[in-house]
């Protein structure tokens, strides 16, 4: 009995098997971001507790960034399958405050490529795909990024929140708070989009999707006055590192180039 069903798989699986192509394909495509919000209540630093009540709060910066990937794709009847490698360079930068060029943050990261595209035989292919990234290099470690919004900071420098009188002819007691950004650990996109072709094997994509970008931070608060002169650098040295997840929706627009080179044909060829 076990001999027929595995024999019977073994029939099924090959006559899948003999139906599929394997085509090397290489892309690229430019993407941009806005960002959307983020869960304040699991951020336990937040200074006014009061203001943070909701769970969602508006992030204020985004990002634009170029996407390249090496993969393969199988094609099976009238749809297909693509796995590859992918590379993502993003600058994220604040739409709200003017920031300078040396204060965008930089960011390479590597992943992985998941897609399904149908209408093979046509000129118009609606196609769904997701990327799984992680960052390997950033200009941007240790560097302030603005608190409770996580954008890069156009003054490098503690943000201060908050002041107190004493007394009357008394220096003020001044508060600060500073994040110090670290890394990004996870950046997945989530696509629906669809390719034109424009010749045999090329082909323009557009697609737009959802973003969701975990970052790595420290964050520190202190005060300031001449009896009491907080080690802030030190403070931050030795603060955990926390995490926030941002979600965002993007879209992206570019190219994809089909090999014209058969990794392996019908099995009955």
């Amino acid at each position: 009995m076990k001999s027929k069903v595995l024999l019977i798989f073994l029939l099924i699986f090959s006559s899948n098997f003999a139906q599929v192509e394997i085509k090397p394909e290489i892309g690229i495509a430019g993407t941009f971001a806005v960002f959307g919000v983020f869960n304040g209540t699991k951020n336990k630093e937040f200074i006014n507790k009061s203001d943070y009540e909701d769970k969602r709060h508006d992030s204020n910066y985004g990002y634009v960034g170029l996407n390249a990937y090496s993969a393969l794709r199988l094609y099976a009847k009238n749809h297909s399958y693509l796995i590859g490698l992918n590379y993502q360079y993003l600058e994220s930068g604040n739409f709200i405050d003017y920031i300078s060029k040396e204060d965008v943050r930089k960011s390479n990261l590597l992943g992985i490529g998941l897609g399904m595209r149908f209408l093979e035989r046509s000129k118009f292919k609606p196609f769904v795909s997701a990327q799984l990234f992680s960052e390997f290099c950033s200009n941007y470690k240790n560097r302030y990024i603005k608190s409770q919004s996580y954008g890069p900071s156009h003054k490098q420098a503690m943000e201060e929140y908050d002041s107190y009188h004493y007394g009357h002819g008394t220096p003020p007691t001044l508060y600060y708070q500073a994040s110090l950004y670290q890394s990004t650990p996870f950046f997945g996109n989530f696509y629906g989009g669809c390719d034109f072709s424009l010749m045999d094997g090329f082909d323009l994509k557009l697609s737009v999707g959802y973003n969701l970008t975990v970052i790595n931070y420290k964050y520190a608060n202190f005060r300031y006055d001449k009896s009491v002169k907080e080690n802030y650098i030190e403070k931050l040295r030795i603060a955990p590192i926390s995490s926030v997840a941002l979600h965002s929706f993007s879209m992206q627009l570019g190219f994809r180039y089909t090999i014209p080179l058969k990794l392996n044909a019908s099995m009955y060829d």
